[in-house]
């Protein structure tokens, strides 16, 4: 008794192995990026996802609760447009207030991703930190949808962008579970759209991070004067209170 064998299939398998395996090079990544940038929506509307965000700066008065406890506060967020006066004035009139009672609004992972893009030593490592971030959120509430080719495709940018970010020592703890504020897209429109190649896959990611920036503003908040021991707002807990974390920890200490 003798068996077929579809010799296509099989080949399509071993095809498909390879590809997984195979590596796409962060520089194709990042040509691909610019060319995303400069030429969606006939140029120049996606540019600034190659420049360091400019933080809105939040000039925290030292009072004399702060004196006495010898901090200054220092920090990133991110804040609704919205929200961005309210926010800024509550903080500068009561910060007293604000740091026993407030809230950030944001999470650990969302407010380091906002501290490597705005400190990011230049555009290439702007658009590594956008890429990974975001294709990172992507990734880890994928439809079913896009399990084969589009999987493919986005762990092979995903790896890329990391190993960049890796070389100089830039990294989210494995517990950060959101790195970007906000779920742009849908559960059901992700679903329904498969980006199939790197360039596509990119171009949504612009789009992303695009409106995040039309919908966010990243602020950085400070004290107005130096000295005492320096702590940085990072996050929130499940209360909602405010957390602090010393800047010279490492993550891991969370």
């Amino acid at each position: 008794m003798g068996f077929n064998v579809d010799a296509s299939g099989i080949s399509q398998n071993i095809k498909r192995m390879i590809d997984m395996f195979e590596k796409i090079e962060w520089e194709e990544v990042f040509d691909a990026w610019k060319k995303v940038c400069n030429e969606l929506w006939n140029g120049g509307a996606f540019s600034e996802l190659m420049n360091p965000p400019k933080a809105q700066q939040v000039l925290i008065p030292m009072t004399e609760g702060l004196t006495k406890q010898g901090i200054y506060i220092k920090g990133y967020n991110w804040l609704p447009q919205k929200d961005l006066d309210k926010h800024i004035e509550y903080v500068v009139n009561k910060p007293d207030e604000w740091l026993l009672f407030g809230s950030s609004g944001s999470s650990k992972g969302t407010i380091q991703t906002a501290e490597y893009l705005c400190e990011a030593k230049d555009s290439e490592a702007v658009s590594a930190v956008w890429i990974y971030a975001c294709l990172t959120e992507l990734h880890r509430r994928m439809p079913d949808e896009w399990r084969g080719e589009v999987y493919r495709i986005l762990s092979k940018i995903e790896r890329a962008a990391n190993e960049y970010l890796f070389k100089d020592n830039i990294r989210w703890h494995h517990a950060m579970r959101d790195l970007i504020p906000h779920r742009i897209l849908s559960c059901e429109f992700l679903s329904s759209f498969k980006p199939t190649s790197v360039k596509a896959m990119l171009e949504l990611c612009a789009v992303i991070c695009k409106t995040l920036l039309g919908t966010y503003k990243i602020i950085h908040y400070d004290t107005d004067r130096a000295g005492g021991k320096s702590k940085g707002l990072i996050a929130v807990d499940q209360t909602g209170s405010i957390q602090y974390k010393e800047m010279t920890k490492e993550l891991e200490d969370d």
